[in-house]
């Protein structure tokens, strides 16, 4: 592996904390807004359920009122039709209150339209006539109007204690969308609420031919679970919701209520947002990649090619190779230091080749002259050992050998 390869890899290791780091956030980002979905799921369902509660109370508190009444008591009907035209301004047109007798048979009402009609087969009144203190019933549609509704009913009583009658209370569902909770929902939410046997009553916003249907099986199962939770399911349109519900054991008893948040609608801005800080943190990786690529081809290849070129110039008997302008005396980068003292060193070894070739060459002219003169010349080093004999001294020599 190269010096170059080793110090990108060098650099991938040492980016590949920041890296990690920089998306453990964004998916921990993502992890919260999960949560934080999920929570704003359970506030907007404590909202629609305080609301509801509340209503409700105040309808118990009214048809609680309306029971004690003298004519509610002495089956005074026609004091009690005045007192329901008196009521009706005071009351908002989504509500309308009844007082039927023991047959079924509707005597007064804050609705005109509704006196005289049967409800002996609607299931409020049959629980209510079996003594039940207080009924919330299921979904139904008004007599008067044929608009949905959500009866409420409390049976009346004489002073010897006996049952009478029935005091209903029919709240149009349209009283849903008029709510402040309602009001609140964000428009990736759905908020619905069925009766004890999984019949819609109202969903928001509205479907089509759903009002007066049951609930898929998927819902049916959270309706009488023990206790509200948040879960994720597929809403009735089919798109994945996480849905914060009340079963129908939790007040207000005998209604199944629910708000669902559109999850991938909640976690598109998140996952924008995480997306591009992959993205950017993918840039800002191969930007740093590519800038010590070509940063180390510039620092670090570029000198050492010169260092590795002149040495092969050299080497190859080019004694006049030098670095170059990697060694100028501005750069004061390691390579330039070693650069200049590689000039150095070239240049001092040019000097003792020439000085060496001079030398030899003065030697071989010096030899010469000692060959050619008629003298003996001998040459004796200090340990007087013969070093050097010319041809007239080794012919002398060798006439005296024999």
């Amino acid at each position: 592996m190269s010096y170059l390869h080793r110090l990108m890899l060098l650099v991938v290791i040492a980016l590949v904390p920041v890296a990690a780091v920089q998306i453990y956030n964004a998916f921990d980002l993502r992890d919260r807004q999960e949560t934080e979905v999920n929570q704003q799921a359970e506030r907007l369902l404590g909202l629609m359920e305080a609301e509801h509660v509340r209503l409700t109370d105040g309808l118990r508190q009214t048809l609680a009122t309306i029971r004690q009444t003298q004519f509610a008591q002495n089956g005074d009907y026609a004091a009690c039709q005045s007192f329901m035209d008196r009521l009706r301004p005071d009351t908002p047109d989504y509500i309308d209150f009844t007082l039927s007798d023991r047959s079924g048979t509707i005597r007064c009402g804050t609705e005109a339209k509704s006196v005289g009609t049967l409800i002996v087969d609607r299931p409020h009144f049959q629980r209510a006539m079996a003594g039940e203190a207080f009924v919330v019933g299921g979904y139904a549609r008004s007599l008067a109007t044929d608009a949905p509704v959500l009866p409420f009913a409390m049976p009346l009583r004489n002073p010897a204690g006996e049952i009478t009658g029935v005091v209903s209370a029919l709240l149009e569902t349209r009283w849903l969308a008029a709510s402040s909770g309602a009001r609140q929902l964000p428009g990736n939410a759905t908020l619905i609420v069925a009766d004890r046997n999984g019949i819609v009553i109202d969903r928001l916003p509205e479907l089509p031919d759903l009002v007066g249907n049951r609930l898929p099986e998927s819902f049916q199962a959270l309706l009488m679970d023990s206790r509200g939770r948040t879960v994720e399911i597929s809403g009735l349109n089919g798109i994945a919701q996480v849905l914060a519900y009340s079963p129908i054991a939790a007040p207000p008893t005998g209604l199944f209520i629910s708000v669902g948040i559109d999850k991938a609608a909640a976690m598109v801005p998140i996952d924008r947002a995480t997306t591009r800080s992959l993205i950017i943190i993918g840039i800002g990786l191969a930007f740093i990649l590519a800038l010590t690529w070509l940063g180390s081809r510039w620092f670090v290849r570029r000198p050492i090619q010169a260092l590795v070129g002149a040495t092969l110039r050299w080497r190859g008997g080019d004694c006049a190779a030098r670095v170059g302008p990697l060694g100028s005396a501005g750069d004061g980068s390691e390579f330039g230091i070693l650069a200049r003292a590689f000039d150095a060193m070239a240049a001092d070894l040019e000097v003792q080749s020439t000085l060496r070739e001079q030398a030899h060459h003065t030697a071989l002219k010096m030899a010469e002259v000692l060959e050619s003169t008629t003298d003996c010349v001998l040459d004796l080093d200090p340990e007087w050992r013969l070093t050097y004999m010319n041809q007239r001294a080794r012919d002398l020599v060798a006439t005296a050998a024999t």
